[in-house]
Parts: structure tokens; C-alpha cells; sequence
């Protein structure tokens, strides 16, 4: 029963995060993520849009998750991340963004912390530990979501 609460908790941050993109959804983004020299807007905006494709496609997969699953379920929670990640490690986005950027770094970031949290009680029965890593879900969650809605606003408000 807890691991079904954990997937669907995980599942449900997919969901949320997916209502964040500010901006029409692209297809085959992730390349803009290795992008290494100072980045246009429309990168960027490409970028961030592969950001949310991603957690579209990742979402998809959530209903597949075994619950009983253990490993199953922390490889999914580790792939889960990896666009946290990658987006996180855009270091020359546009000047006109750069603000908004370092707000959606810092979201993300919290974002994989959340993720990490989550993973560390995946086939958890200790009723204690469970609470307490509850605790800290709603606080790393609600950190990563209001610097993730924080710096998409900023992005949009530039992008005008």
C-alpha cells in the first residue's frame, strides 16, 4: 500500500510539472540540452519546452510502474531526474532569461532532491521513517514548484 502512495505521489509531480511549460511543446528537444556555446532565445525556449516533453513521456511510463517493483520503481525515479538534470546544467542561457534560468536551476535542483527523498523510501515499512521522509516531500516539493513556476513566469515575462 505505501508503495502505491509513493508511485502515485511520483506520479502525481509528473503531472504538475507538465502544467509549468509556458510555451508550445517541440519535438525532439533533449539536443538543445548539449548545446555548450551561449544559447539564443529560441533555443532556450526549445530547451524548456524539452524539459516538459520529457516529462510528458516519462508520465506515460508511470502506469507500467510494478508497485512491488522496488528496483523497477528507484530506476524509474533515477530517469526521472536525468531531464532535472540536464536542464539544470544549461550554463549560458540567453541574458534576457538569465534571471528566470537561475530560478528554474534552482527548482529543478529541488526537484531532484524531492526525487531522492522519494527514492530513499521506495520498500520503506518503518511508520517513522515514512512520516518523516513525508514531511520533507511536501517541503522539497513545494520549494521546487514555486521555483519552477517562478522562473517559467520570469522566462515568459522576458520572452515578451
Amino acid at each position: 500500500m505505501k508503495k502505491t502512495k509513493i508511485l502515485a505521489a511520483a506520479a502525481a509531480v509528473v503531472v504538475i510539472l507538465a502544467l509549468f511549460s509556458v510555451f508550445e511543446r517541440k519535438d525532439d528537444i533533449m539536443a538543445a540540452f548539449g548545446i555548450s556555446d551561449n544559447m539564443t532565445e529560441a533555443e532556450y525556449i526549445e530547451a524548456l519546452n524539452g524539459l516538459s516533453d520529457e516529462i510528458f513521456r516519462l508520465q506515460a511510463k508511470t502506469d507500467g510502474i510494478d508497485a512491488d517493483d522496488t528496483e523497477g520503481a528507484k530506476a524509474y525515479l533515477d530517469e526521472l531526474k536525468a531531464p532535472f538534470d540536464a536542464f539544470a546544467a544549461i550554463d549560458t542561457p540567453p541574458k534576457a532569461f538569465a534571471e528566470g534560468h537561475v530560478e528554474i536551476q534552482s527548482g529543478c535542483r529541488a526537484m531532484t532532491e524531492y526525487l531522492d527523498v522519494v527514492k530513499s523510501i521506495v520498500g520503506e515499512t518503518d511508520e517513522e521513517k515514512l512520516a518523516s521522509a513525508a514531511d520533507l516531500m511536501v517541503v522539497k516539493l513545494t520549494d521546487a514548484m514555486d521555483k519552477l513556476s517562478r522562473g517559467t513566469d520570469m522566462v515568459e515575462e522576458a520572452a515578451k
